[in-house]
């Protein structure tokens, strides 16, 4: 069971009711969500099997799901992921045969773990600086998500890109030719539009 820590950004939100979102801020918060979602652990049980899952790829999986079917299983489709954070529905888009992704995140923090999780940074100097960040101790299970995701996502880095960028001013960041897009729980964050 995770342990309720004063520097946990969920909590931080809802209990002081700071304004806008919390996980816009330095490396060590992108990482404390990391590892925050690695300890929320849903089981998912579809006709075929059991898959235990962390809380927002769970989610992020149902979305997958209800925009398969829009999609030809034989085309190539560019897909958006808005508010991509540290790419949890980016690795379930992965699920859309031939898919592109393309994610969209505000936060230069949370774009630097994903491009860990996507094999798409200077992999050494992350773990090296996640190390300190982390007073020195990797968190096992946290070892063992970005282990898992990173075994998920190596055959496929060329099919995802990361923006950073408000996706309220999402003409300014893509072209507007993408056959989808998803926000797995960003959505709430724009408030103002």
């Amino acid at each position: 069971m995770l342990s309720v820590k004063p520097n946990n950004p969920f909590l931080r939100y809802h209990v002081n009711n700071e304004p806008g979102n919390p996980f816009t801020g330095p490396l060590a918060e992108a990482i404390e969500y990391d590892n925050i979602n690695c300890h929320i652990l849903h089981e998912r049980i579809s006709a075929y099997e059991s898959e235990i899952l962390p809380s927002y790829e769970w989610t992020a999986s149902y979305l997958v799901d209800v925009l398969q079917p829009y999609l030809r299983p034989d085309a190539s489709h560019r897909i958006l992921d808005l508010g991509s954070g540290t790419g949890p529905s980016t690795r379930m888009l992965l699920r859309v045969p031939l898919a592109n992704i393309t994610g969209i995140e505000m936060s230069d923090a949370k774009i630097t773990v994903a491009k860990y999780k996507f094999h798409q940074g200077d992999d050494e100097s992350f773990e090296r600086t996640a190390r300190e960040l982390l007073n020195g101790v990797m968190p096992p299970r946290l070892q063992d998500y970005w282990d898992a995701v990173r075994a998920d996502t190596s055959h496929c880095t060329s099919r995802v890109q990361f923006i950073e960028g408000d996706m309220r001013k999402l003409d300014e960041l893509v072209d507007r030719h993408h056959d989808a897009a998803i926000a797995n729980h960003s959505l709430h964050w724009v408030r103002d539009d």
